[in-house]
């Protein structure tokens, strides 16, 4: 122990004595109170995070008018090379958020800083900081190429963003994703040191979660309802949905039923027993209950995803009951559990084997109700954002103690 930390002066003794919850910095580029950002993770996480471990101070969002150069130099690199510029991630642009970021940090007397995808913001502040818990579903090195959205990069953006991506995980004290998948890349792509990494698994971004006895009355229902829920057809496996809705008929005499929602409907696809939503904003009470009721009604969450980073689809599914079919890719098995709260197949898996799993289960109505069952233990034990706070609060707890 040092001899400041066992001497602090009156003013301080004064002010630890008078606080009695810790003061979280929570550091977003995009505003964390608008549920639209991040499908609401960061909304979620910091309502936790209030609930669990101290009073959050928001530090976003942050914006700044070279963001309008940023954009700019974007749109020329595309029209000129066809490649995309990532400004958001260039040294330049970061740099700026960085200085901003900095600013609203020393107006606090914060206690630590939660940082969830905000590399953006992290890695360039260079004055000393409390203890940061940075967290993402992904490193850099693992999105780049994955999804559509993030390919086709300048080779100058993907220097940019792995350097980025290094040097906030480096400014943090700890370093948090929902899966072992990304987890592995920190330390294996950025040389991470896995003592500082910690696989915490997210919740699920709604209110009014129901109690455990959702699970509990869940039953065969005899119509095989199916849901779909993505905003995007091709990304989230929508062929081989509809591949294993006809498969369920042709070869087990299943007349199921497909409700889609989150896309549109691509042009050419369509079916008698599918049924199309369109996109429900959580944002609206009316349209959250109409989602909270699709998983109240379905049998199974149908998502044979072809890229995910994790999936929080998945834990709203397990806090319903409702087990999920999926694939087994990127993040997905860091919150799907295989016979726990739904099934993982294998990326190559077309919609007949999608098929095989769900009618074998709608031939067993005891292996049914107990995968049900247990898709709520997981919500409940494991995927959920109280539990998440609980973790990040053991952390931070752990540097006082080392420091005391």
């Amino acid at each position: 122990m040092n001899v400041m930390e066992a001497s602090p002066d009156k003013a301080s003794q004064r002010a630890n004595s008078k606080r009695k919850r810790r003061v979280i910095g929570f550091l977003t580029v995009n505003d964390a109170r608008d549920r639209s950002s991040w499908s609401g993770t960061v909304y979620y996480m910091s309502e936790a995070l209030q609930r669990n471990c101290g009073d959050v101070v928001y530090l976003g969002p942050i914006q700044t008018p070279w963001t309008y150069l940023g954009k700019f130099l974007q749109s020329l690199s595309l029209r000129l090379t066809g490649k995309k510029y990532d400004y958001v991630r260039a040294k330049w642009y970061a740099s700026r958020l960085a200085a901003i970021a900095q600013k609203r940090i020393a107006k606090h007397d914060l206690d630590c800083i939660v940082a969830p995808a905000a590399a953006a913001a992290l890695a360039y502040i260079r004055k000393p900081m409390p203890p940061v818990f940075f967290v993402s579903d992904t490193t850099f090195s693992l999105i780049n190429n994955y999804y559509k959205s993030f390919s086709g990069y300048l080779r100058v953006s993907i220097t940019d963003g792995n350097q980025l991506a290094k040097l906030a995980m480096d400014r943090a004290r700890f370093v948090s994703f929902p899966s072992r998948w990304a987890a592995k890349s920190a330390i294996n792509d950025y040389g991470v040191a896995p003592e500082k990494i910690h696989v915490i698994p997210f919740g699920a971004n709604l209110d009014n979660i129901p109690n455990a006895e959702v699970a509990n009355k869940r039953q065969l229902s005899g119509e095989c309802r199916l849901l779909f829920l993505g905003v995007d057809w091709i990304r989230k496996g929508g062929d081989i949905a509809l591949e294993a809705l006809l498969s369920l008929e042709k070869d087990y005499g299943i007349k199921a039923h497909l409700t889609v929602c989150g896309c549109e409907q691509p042009r050419g696809v369509d079916h008698e027993r599918i049924t199309w939503l369109g996109f429900l904003d959580k944002r609206d009470p009316v349209q959250l209950r109409k989602l909270a009721g699709l998983f109240e009604e379905t049998d199974y969450l149908l998502l044979p995803t072809r890229n995910e980073c994790y999936g929080v689809v998945f834990c709203e599914a397990s806090a319903y009951g409702v087990p999920s079919i999926t694939t087994d890719t990127g993040g997905v098995p860091g919150v799907v559990a295989e016979g726990k709260n739904g099934y993982l197949l294998p990326e190559e898996a077309r919609g007949d084997r999608y098929a095989k799993v769900i009618a074998g289960l709608e031939n067993d109505e005891q292996a049914y109700r107990e995968l049900c069952l247990n898709s709520r233990r997981e919500y409940e034990s494991r995927i959920n954002w109280d539990v998440w706070a609980e973790h990040v609060g053991k952390l931070f707890d752990s540097v006082v103690k080392r420091n005391s």
